[in-house]
């Protein structure tokens, strides 16, 4: 890959939450970011049960500058967190930045018995641009 400067509207969003497909997920990103000069943004979907105090609120910023410590990124990284459900909160940032591209783990927190969580099956499903999957190395 040829390395070219970002514009405004080249910006990789990574879902994150705390889970390691999730962690994986956005050290994949940050190396593609790098290698490519797109902006990487990190976007963590907060639901109700956030929102009601019944689990603890993730540091975004802390959860990022955590797994990216030491990696040698030359990308410009951000990150935010937005109410509602992961799939139209990622579908929903990505429109509204002009990203080009969404990862996400293969399954993240919740539950499932399937190998690839519901998230990750919707963006696939109903996204217009590209969707990585990123399956965790654990």
């Amino acid at each position: 890959m040829s390395e070219r400067p970002a514009s405004a509207h080249e910006t990789i969003v990574v879902g994150v939450d705390t889970s390691p497909e999730s962690i994986a997920a956005l050290r994949w990103a940050a190396r593609l970011a790098s290698h490519t000069g797109e902006k990487l943004l990190a976007v963590h979907a907060e639901g109700l049960l956030e929102e009601g105090a019944y689990v603890p609120r993730v540091d975004v910023v802390k959860l990022v500058a955590d797994t990216l410590a030491g990696e040698p990124l030359r990308a410009s990284t951000s990150s935010m967190i937005e109410p509602g459900n992961p799939c139209e909160t990622l579908l929903r940032v990505a429109e509204r930045m002009g990203a080009r591209h969404i990862v996400v783990g293969h399954r993240g927190v919740g539950s499932t018995e399937s190998d690839i969580g519901s998230t990750a099956l919707a963006l696939v499903s109903r996204s217009t641009i590209p969707v990585t999957v990123v399956r965790s190395p654990d």
